[in-house]
């Protein structure tokens, strides 16, 4: 059974603790999933509770998720960035909470999804094309310049280039701009 009046709230960084003094305010109680890297500066007065993601790829916010799930089930579980949206609708889908939906969470996450997805439903989109290296799609974007690489599921605007001539596409997507976690392989 779950407390309705309990809170978790995944990623809470800096900007995130308005969001814990409104629930303060309304009198719901807030645990929350922090990373590793924010965890010296969470506002620990507003939370009854933290949880500390291991550092890494997204992924791993999942398994603090589950561990903070497993303590205590949420009445409501809330992601508050790019990075934490599949743990905690992951979470939101197996508790059988209300939220956005683990399809629309999904697809959030992944570009090439958000495009096939909406170019289904009517809504147009700039030609693209789903390589696995940006070297198995050289041809194509030199015949096509300016074009913009992104990643398939980076937050926000990371790792995304604009390659404006033939010099820029051979250097777009190098592994040195990937996150330290990125392995050759």
């Amino acid at each position: 059974m779950n407390d309705s009046k309990d809170l978790l709230v995944v990623g809470v960084g800096t900007m995130g603790r308005p969001y814990l003094e409104a629930a303060a305010r309304l009198g719901v109680r807030v645990r929350a999933v922090e990373s590793a890297a924010t965890w010296d500066h969470r506002p620990q007065a507003l939370a009854e509770a933290f949880h500390r993601a291991p550092a890494g790829p997204e992924e791993l916010w999942n398994l603090a998720v589950n561990r903070a799930v497993a303590e205590h089930v949420p009445g409501g579980v809330v992601a508050f960035a790019e990075p934490q949206v599949l743990s905690a609708a992951l979470a939101q889908d197996r508790l059988a909470l209300p939220g956005p939906s683990l399809h629309a969470a999904v697809i959030s996450r992944n570009k090439a999804l958000q495009r096939t997805t909406f170019a289904d439903h009517g809504v147009q989109q700039p030609e693209f094309r789903l390589v696995a290296s940006v070297a198995d799609a050289r041809a194509w974007m030199l015949q096509r310049l300016p074009v913009v690489v992104k990643p398939l599921t980076r937050a926000g605007s990371e790792g995304v280039e604009l390659v404006a001539d033939e010099a820029a596409v051979d250097d777009a997507g190098a592994p040195a701009r990937a996150p330290s976690w990125w392995k050759r392989g």
